[in-house]
């Protein structure tokens, strides 16, 4: 879900992760960055299975942005499948 100059996500909470990085890009996944996250990267549960939640922010109106979750450690170590939104 996108909003204004942020947009929304959550992903399955990787297991026993040393660290998890949210990238992003602007160029079609030629080069990445970290995204800016002000809420940090929050714990919930989206029926009963443990999602991480992040807010992406600082984006520019109008263009659009990958996102993908970088895991170390871990079960689930690697990176995740990118995600697109435009920001409105």
């Amino acid at each position: 879900m996108s909003h204004g100059r942020f947009v929304d996500f959550y992903y399955t909470a990787p297991q026993d992760a040393a660290s998890e990085k949210v990238l992003q890009s602007t160029d079609n996944g030629e080069t990445w960055e970290d995204a800016y996250l002000p809420l940090g990267i929050k714990s919930a549960s989206v029926n009963g299975i443990p999602k991480h939640t992040v807010r992406a922010a600082q984006l520019e109106a109008g263009k659009t942005y990958l996102f993908k979750v970088v895991i170390t450690g871990g079960k689930n170590e690697g990176e995740s499948n990118v995600i697109t939104q435009t920001v409105m």
